[in-house]
C-alpha cells in the first residue's frame, strides 16, 4: 500500500515505524527512516490470514519441526550427534520452506507462485536460513528433533522480504 502523501508530508527525518492493518490480514510494522528534505516510499504486503499448518497468525510466526537421523558410519558418538543435528536442522529448513511457499499473498497467490526463481527466490532462501531454534531434543532412537522459527511480520519477517 502507499500512504498518501498528505499523511508523510512535513514530518520532521528520524526514525519512525509504519503500522499495517485491514481485517482479515495478519499485521505488519515497517521502520522507516526519513531523510531531510526527502520523500519516502515504503511498501507494505498484508498477508490474508489463511489456516495454514506451521502458521501462527497471532504471533506472527512460522514453525517447522526437522528431524535427523544418525549415520551408520560416524567416527565416534561426538560426530555421529553432529552430523544427526545438522540433517535435523537441513529438514527443519526445508519445512520451513514449505511452509512459506504455502503462505497467501492474496486471493490467487501464493508466495511459491513468486519463487520461481530470480531475485524473489534467493530473497527467500537466504530468509530461511535466518531461522532461530526453539528447542532440540534427542529421541529415544538416536534422531534428533529441531522446532526452528522464523518471523512473519514485522521488520525482519517474510512479509517485509516480498515487499521488498
Amino acid at each position: 500500500f502507499c500512504l498518501p502523501h498528505r499523511l508523510v508530508e512535513n514530518l520532521p527525518a528520524g526514525e519512525y515505524e509504519v503500522r499495517a492493518t485491514a481485517p482479515g490480514h495478519a499485521r505488519d510494522v515497517a521502520p522507516v527512516t526519513i531523510p531531510e528534505n526527502q520523500r519516502v516510499r515504503q511498501n507494505a504486503v498484508l498477508l490474508p490470514i489463511v489456516a495454514t499448518d506451521g502458521v501462527d497468525w497471532a504471533a506472527g510466526k512460522i514453525r517447522a519441526a526437522g528431524v535427523g537421523s544418525p549415520p551408520q558410519n560416524a567416527e565416534n558418538a561426538a560426530s555421529a550427534r553432529a552430523m544427526t543435528q545438522r540433517a535435523a536442522l537441513a529438514d527443519g529448513q526445508r519445512n520451513l520452506l514449505r511452509i512459506i511457499e504455502q503462505i497467501r499473498i492474496d486471493g490467487g497467490r501464493s508466495v511459491g507462485s513468486l519463487t520461481a526463481g530470480g531475485k524473489v527466490s534467493e530473497r527467500i532462501q537466504g530468509f530461511v536460513k535466518g531461522y532461530t531454534v526453539m528447542s532440540e531434543r534427542q529421541l529415544g532412537d538416536g534422531r534428533i528433533e529441531v522446532i526452528l522459527e522464523l518471523p512473519l511480520t514485522g521488520p525482519s519477517g517474510l512479509s517485509r522480504v516480498i515487499a521488498e
